[in-house]
């Protein structure tokens, strides 16, 4: 009986939210010029979307567990009502109005959260009790674990600046990834820390491939040039970032480097790529890295030197952008095993889009780098259609280099060829 009452009371509130999404979205609901201004992209559209995606999904899939009787009633119920409460303070931040339905939803969003306590208790006593530890957990799904850390770690930044109205630098919260590879492979115990540092360490590879890292701004200065064939004044603006002081070119290259290309590489490719790609094939890791990517960039887009007011229009380019270069620089950390290769290509992007001078030539960049990425998927694509020898597909193979446990690779004419050929021939 009581689980049909919660089924009944989150099919309420996903009936309102679903009404509220819909109002929004289509124009059906009377909201005032000066709050649509304060929104996100200044968009009904996105609003009602995002009021769609959390509260009224969650909360129609709550009512469903909960009519069913399913054993994650608990965690559905939890998960539901921190959204909620999550949805009332960002609207509280971002509206800035007050009405009687928020302290009221609110107080729904913690009954939910409340009741997820008892049907977890309910649960225990069904069955035997067995006690989880949080380093076991980490353990056993290194890869969730880190993804969840890290999106803590920089949101633990990023959302108090955005509350406060977004006018610190963003460049603190970029270190969140390493951080969070760090804390994981600390966790993990056994040689997750050496492997780590094996890849960032790892420098000494051939010379093109530092020089594809070059790529994105040898890109943007074809750009740069036109503009300055044109009678653009570029002087001082390459030094200029947002987020960074004016300390010349190279100094905001360097920091850019060791803040923004080494604090996300190490995570996103030395820890997360280097353990998806023992599984997976170069497309199906690439989207599991973009997923949780494009989540870590969220709270940017209330951050002034961050992305806000980016504009609604270009979204879909900045998401395909994204999916495109987790799929390049997988790739060149496959070929690398280096993550100071994929830092300086991730660092030389930034450059060559972010600065005052370089923001005109973001739009060419991203086309070079959708281009490239779409090569790259129809090359793997085209690859799973053959048979090959795996000594002679060194991607797909883990190495001694990023520290993954070596692997004897098939005879060739007989006899077996040894790891360390491999190693060798991924080197160059």
């Amino acid at each position: 009986m009581r689980r049909r009452a919660m089924a009944f009371a989150a099919a309420l509130v996903a009936a309102s939210a679903w009404f509220g999404a819909a109002g929004l979205a289509f124009g059906l609901l009377e909201f005032p010029d000066r709050l649509a201004r304060r929104l996100p992209f200044g968009s009904l559209v996105f609003g009602g979307v995002a009021l769609a995606v959390v509260v009224a999904l969650p909360y129609s899939a709550l009512a469903a567990v909960a009519w069913r009787g399913d054993r994650r009633l608990s965690l559905a119920s939890f998960a539901s009502g921190l959204l909620l409460i999550g949805w009332l303070a960002v609207e509280v931040v971002v509206v800035r109005e007050f009405s009687f339905l928020q302290p009221t939803m609110g107080s729904v969003g913690v009954a939910f959260v409340l009741m997820s306590r008892r049907w977890r208790h309910e649960a225990r006593r069904r069955r035997p009790a067995t006690r989880v530890r949080l380093t076991a957990v980490v353990r056993e799904r290194p890869l969730p674990a880190f993804f969840v850390l890290a999106i803590a770690l920089s949101w633990s930044y990023w959302v108090p600046d955005a509350i406060a109205g977004g006018h610190w630098t963003h460049f603190p919260g970029l270190l969140g990834p390493a951080v969070a590879a760090l804390i994981t492979s600390v966790v993990g115990g056994g040689d997750e820390v050496g492997r780590l540092w094996r890849a960032v360490a790892h420098v000494r590879v051939a010379a093109r491939l530092y020089a594809a890292a070059l790529v994105p701004l040898a890109s943007a200065a074809v750009v740069l040039v036109v503009r300055w064939a044109a009678g653009t004044d570029l002087e001082g603006r390459l030094s200029r970032m947002a987020g960074l002081p004016d300390i010349g070119w190279f100094g905001v290259a360097t920091v850019a480097l060791l803040i923004n290309g080494f604090g996300e590489e190490i995570g996103w490719r030395g820890f997360a790529w280097a353990r998806l790609r023992e599984k997976h094939s170069l497309r199906t890791a690439a989207f599991w890295v973009a997923v949780p990517w494009t989540l870590w960039h969220l709270p940017l887009f209330w951050i002034d030197s961050g992305m806000r007011g980016f504009p609604l229009v270009a979204l879909p380019g900045f998401l395909l952008s994204l999916a495109c270069g987790a799929v390049v620089l997988g790739w060149l950390y496959d070929r690398s095993a280096s993550v100071a290769v994929v830092a300086l290509w991730h660092t030389m992007l930034n450059m060559a889009t972010a600065t005052d001078a370089t923001k005109a030539a973001a739009p060419f960049v991203s086309i070079m780098v959708i281009s490239l990425a779409l090569w790259l998927v129809h090359r793997d694509v085209r690859s799973e259609g053959r048979p090959k020898d795996r000594a002679e597909n060194p991607l797909e193979r883990p190495t001694l280099l990023s520290g993954h446990r070596p692997v004897q690779a098939p005879a060739r004419n007989g006899l077996p060829v040894p790891v360390a050929h491999n190693a060798r021939r991924l080197s160059r």
